[in-house]
């Protein structure tokens, strides 16, 4: 018997060591050592008032060093049971990262933030503005871990977790909201099903300006949950297509003139 549970317990240790750990996404902030800011994105269902939010397993630094990498992820089970039976396109998604490591300036002391507004939208005035978004960013992000149920310092796998009003972690509370709890002059979301454009606000050498500077690749997080990051078609408006088509229309009548 003394041999049989000394087999079970020996057993149930193995299960717990092979079980996958929660992670945390980095928020980039603390002593320094503790790791670079890491990307994630948020989805938020209004309706619901649910937002879902991902470790997406890239540091500010890694990327910030291959900015036109290819990313795609597909969606995993937690944002399938939180979103299914939910109109896609009644959701909002943005991704971002935020890095508030004095050893990491000037090279990548700031964030990286998707936004749908014009690139001269996109802007901060000083470092005291970068530090109070980075601020709120980061409480957002440790927010978000709480709600994962596992370390909020285990930085080394990629989880994902569900936020709802109230919650520090929730997209549609004062610790985001679309504007980063109203220190960002943008919008940082866009409806799921568009393409979104992602842009780096970075502490100058100078440690006052704060340069924005805007990347070739988008995001676009499709009506199936999988999101991908590469080079995005810029959509053309709706008066262009009628001009096609006006102009499609004259020549063909005027092949059918000269017949």
């Amino acid at each position: 018997m003394r041999l049989l549970f000394m087999l079970r317990v020996l057993l149930a240790a193995t299960i717990l060591c092979a079980a996958p750990a929660h992670a945390a996404i980095s928020p980039g902030a603390g002593a320094d050592g503790n790791p670079a800011g890491e990307l994630f994105f948020t989805v938020w269902d209004a309706t619901n008032q649910v937002s879902y939010t991902r470790d997406l397993g890239i540091s500010i630094l890694d990327f910030l060093a291959n900015p036109n990498q290819g990313i795609t992820r597909a969606p995993d089970p937690l944002y399938n049971s939180t979103f299914g039976g939910v109109n896609p396109s009644t959701l909002v998604y943005s991704v971002g990262a935020f890095n508030y490591r004095n050893e990491d300036f000037p090279c990548c002391f700031g964030m990286v933030i998707s936004s749908s507004n014009p690139v001269e939208q996109v802007t901060l005035p000083d470092v005291t503005a970068l530090a109070t978004a980075l601020s709120v960013g980061g409480f957002y992000v440790v927010g978000a871990n709480a709600n994962d149920g596992g370390d909020p310092q285990d930085f080394a796998s990629n989880r994902s977790s569900v936020s709802h009003s109230g919650d520090a972690g929730y997209w549609g509370g004062e610790n985001w909201n679309g504007n980063i709890g109203n220190t960002v002059p943008f919008t940082t979301g866009a409806a799921v099903g568009t393409s979104i454009a992602f842009y780096a606000l970075l502490l100058d050498e100078d440690g006052f300006a704060v340069n924005t500077t805007a990347f070739s690749s988008m995001w676009t997080l499709a009506a199936d949950g999988t999101l991908t990051y590469g080079a995005g078609a810029v959509p053309l408006p709706a008066a262009f297509w009628l001009l096609l088509c006006a102009l499609g229309s004259v020549v063909g009548h005027s092949r059918r003139s000269r017949a």
